[in-house]
């Protein structure tokens, strides 16, 4: 049976990483201390349209989740496995 908040989540009539810590009841200040920037940086970051994955997954993180990145096709979907953040990059 879904939680409570996915049900909330499911229903949401949009997602956005400011609905989201709204959802789970923290301000930007209480965020902010999670992931030890200023809350005026966490407002930038909840009006991106472009981030990088990393700051993505912070972002989560701090909120107490795991970030997914999942690619769906008409016929499949396929998840992406994202690299941890502490696994060395490969020489390009």
């Amino acid at each position: 049976m879904p939680s409570a908040l996915t049900c909330l989540a499911r229903n949401a009539s949009h997602s956005s990483l400011s609905g989201l810590r709204r959802l789970l009841g923290l301000s930007q200040a209480a965020l902010a201390g999670r992931l030890g920037v200023s809350q005026p940086h966490v407002a930038q970051l909840e009006s991106q349209a472009d981030m990088h994955l990393g700051t993505l997954r912070r972002h989560i993180a701090a909120l107490g989740g795991e970030l997914e990145l999942v690619v769906r096709f008409p016929d499949q979907r396929i998840e992406i496995v994202l690299p941890d953040n502490n696994t060395p990059h490969p020489p390009h």
